[in-house]
């Protein structure tokens, strides 16, 4: 089979050699069919073929697409007959020997869950400490996901497997890559290790899909986003895909950094502010190396600048990200200002530490006994606890495999099952619901035994 690309202006045309795999057409280098014209979208469409039909999608191009004059809805496939026509701006694209693609399978599947080896195909320097690692499936996949989940990568540093959550940066309307934004922490061994040991053509191991932070199901019409740090990977997922889905949302994008040269993402941010009217962005630095310049926001963020960033507050819905600490102080100045809170949510990049307040499944007396023990029934632990460690930690220290990922216990991945015995939360188990709770699950990254317990690990 062939694919034929055709100039309109010049006349001129190339022609592909084609399987039936998926190819994507677009002026980024990267595609299979390349389009080197300013009003082709970087990605622009892509042809495939499934159940022996083959079929052509519009990724949500800036210009949209045509068939045979019909202009075809962003993001919905549509069969194309013998003799059908893209016309992508001023580009005609057809596939010819189009009988010899019938009875071909297209073997592209759609992923959103379990285990899955992917291949780096680029690396973008964000900022000196920031990096985006832009990701193929090793097996051709379409990636499915909803804007604001997080994957796991699951490593293996100095003989040490290791796993670490990630919030997705990319758009799920963008579908043919993944991308994960990590910034380099002093003392971070994973982030260290992705920054000095990741290259393009490198192989990792990830699962997923995780989390329950995302407007995607159903957005409000008016959103407010609120982030620091690294916290910003989800909220510019999410930014992504309502923009370029072109739904009727109005965004307030709020985004603490800690210098100029560390704003995440800055150049594509200022982008949207310019091209879309509906999305709003403020960000401010708490501190200014010597010799640079910035002319926004500066200090911490607090209620009298909130005020000014967001005027119609009390009618908007917010997604907070960032440490634990930041996030408490911002949901208290939220509160303080109006906000209605069942219209709040949050995602932890930080992990726990003990709060004063603990949350128990049930009511506990005070144990007798001075120390506890964990059994881990599928390792075959058992071992001695008399300290101030989650049962997770626990868990992670003695070799017994439970996953990991917020260390707050709003994402759920690390529930396991209570074979006997009873846990108590050094915080709320958000990710716990009723049935959770009727099927004996626990949330090991807030839980700690008390007495005698058993877990299904």
């Amino acid at each position: 089979m062939k694919i034929k690309v055709i100039n309109n202006k010049t006349k001129s045309s190339q022609e592909y050699k084609w399987t039936g795999e998926a190819y994507l057409v677009g002026r980024t280098d990267t595609c299979h069919i390349f389009i080197n014209d300013q009003e082709v979208s970087s990605i622009h469409g892509m042809i495939t073929v499934r159940e022996g039909k083959i079929e052509y999608i519009d990724l949500n191009s800036t210009n949209g697409s045509h068939i045979n004059n019909l202009a075809l809805s962003k993001m919905q496939s549509y069969i194309l007959q013998e003799g059908d026509a893209i016309k992508i701006c001023d580009y005609f694209i057809s596939v010819e020997d189009y009988d010899n693609c019938q009875s071909k399978k297209n073997d592209i599947c759609w992923w959103n869950q379990g285990d899955l080896t992917v291949e780096c195909v680029r690396i973008i320097n964000e900022t000196p400490t920031t990096k985006t690692f832009v990701l193929v499936g090793k097996m051709p996949v379409l990636f499915n996901y909803q804007p604001g989940q997080f994957i796991i990568l699951n490593l293996e540093i100095e003989g040490q497997k290791i796993q670490r959550p990630y919030s997705i940066s990319s758009s799920p309307s963008r579908p043919h890559t993944i991308e994960i934004t990590v910034k380099r922490v002093t003392e971070g061994l994973v982030s260290n290790w992705l920054h000095n040991n990741i290259k393009v053509g490198a192989k990792l191991e990830l699962s997923g899909c995780y989390g329950d932070f995302t407007c995607g199901l159903k957005p409000t019409s008016k959103l407010l986003f609120i982030s620091a740090g690294s916290g910003i990977t989800p909220m510019m997922s999410m930014s992504r895909w309502l923009l370029e889905a072109g739904l009727d949302v109005d965004i307030i994008f709020i985004h603490s950094a800690s210098s100029p040269d560390e704003i995440i993402f800055r150049q594509e941010l200022e982008m949207m502010a310019m091209k879309y009217h509906n999305f709003h962005l403020s960000v401010t630095v708490t501190r200014k190396k010597p010799g640079q310049t910035w002319l926004g926001y500066s200090g911490r963020l607090n209620q009298a600048i909130l005020q000014l960033m967001v005027p119609d507050l009390g009618s908007r819905t917010a997604y907070i990200c960032g440490a634990d600490g930041f996030m408490a102080t911002v949901k208290t100045q939220l509160q303080n200002l109006g906000l209605p809170m069942q219209n709040y949510y949050e995602e932890s990049f930080g992990g726990s530490k003990i709060a004063e307040n603990q949350y128990n499944t049930v009511p506990v007396a005070e144990p007798i006994i001075t120390s506890s023990v964990v059994v881990f029934a599928k390792s075959g632990k058992e071992i001695a606890y008399d300290g101030e460690e989650v049962i997770q930690s626990l868990a992670n220290k003695h070799g017994v495999s439970i996953k990991r990922s917020c260390g707050s216990g709003v994402c759920g991945i690390c529930k396991s099952t209570i074979l006997s015995g009873e846990v108590k939360y050094i915080k709320e188990p958000k990710a716990l619901d009723s049935s959770d709770r009727k099927q004996k699950l626990c949330l090991t990254c807030i839980a700690q035994p008390v007495g005698k317990v058993t877990i299904d690990a």
